[in-house]
């Protein structure tokens, strides 16, 4: 559909690595987001 996919490896992945399933990026935190979807505000 053309939208990004952020990935968390933690919670509810039964054990998988989040790598596996091509998320265009992994965060290791949400405190990450904003940053990353609202640069320099």
């Amino acid at each position: 559909a053309g939208c990004a996919v952020f990935a968390l490896p933690y919670g509810y992945n039964h054990g998988e690595d989040i790598e596996l399933y091509h998320p265009d990026r992994v965060l290791n935190s949400l405190a990450e987001l904003p940053a990353i979807v609202a640069p320099g505000q």
